[in-house]
């Protein structure tokens, strides 16, 4: 969809159809425990430049002016902007209509049965002065439709036309839903009536009641305690 908006060869596309192909098929037959086993053993920046790796290989920088950021796939865009990536092509001075032109671009895609398949596109990165530092934000952050789509569908733009999925679910795994999160505490403590809509600010509050930390000043409410007063049977 991006590379559709922006005019140029889908760089997933070409990805995969080069040698990062064989790279991909090679880590698809091992056993994800094994993967896994190896992450673990593997320090933290190797993995992350491994993946990283992988995740872009055969992107030709030279004609790339933005890009997903690798994370699995949650709709995270960044601009290959000069003087901040390591091969950009983008004055800072175009960011700006750049980023509004993908940001209208997409928000045009429908799935198949007519719906938006944007929600919104948010804009993270405020001003120029804060997109030519370095830092891994992205510079758009793209919120899916909370509808899922049908298994394996495309997008299609009046616009910019028919996108084929993926190739694997609905290629469109997105962020949590706003109102989903969960939070696993071991140990004796007890739900507490909610006095409002529980919501993401909850979570610091309710780690602090059960570690017993004073949570003044925190914005939210505590979900579990471990004081007999807040205790309740779940």
């Amino acid at each position: 969809m991006l590379q559709a908006v922006l005019g140029g060869k889908d760089i997933q596309t070409s990805k995969h159809k080069s040698g990062g192909n064989f790279l991909w098929g090679l880590r698809a037959a091992i056993p994800p425990d094994l993967r896994a086993s190896v992450a673990r053993i593997l320090p933290d920046d190797w993995a992350m430049q491994l993946t990283a790796r992988l995740e872009m290989r055969g992107v030709d920088w030279a004609k790339t002016r933005a890009f997903m950021v690798p994370s699995g796939d949650c709709g995270f865009l960044r601009l290959n902007l000069s003087g901040r990536e390591r091969d950009g092509i983008v004055d800072p001075q175009d960011a700006d209509q750049l980023l509004e032109q993908i940001a209208s671009g997409l928000l045009t895609f429908r799935d198949p049965d007519g719906t938006p398949a944007v929600k919104r596109v948010e804009l993270v990165t405020q001003s120029a002065k804060e997109r030519t530092l370095s830092n891994p934000l992205p510079d758009l952050i793209v919120h899916w439709s909370d509808q899922l789509p049908p298994h394996l569908a495309g997008a299609y733009s009046p616009q910019f036309g028919e996108v084929p999925s993926s190739g694997w679910g609905s290629g469109r795994t997105g962020e949590h839903r706003d109102e989903a999160w969960a939070l696993v505490i071991p140990g004796s403590a007890k739900r507490i009536a909610p006095l409002k809509q529980p919501h993401i600010m909850d979570i610091v509050p309710t780690i602090c009641s059960v570690l017993g930390v004073d949570r003044e000043g925190l914005a939210g409410q505590p979900l579990l305690g471990n004081q007999p007063e807040e205790r309740i049977d779940a």
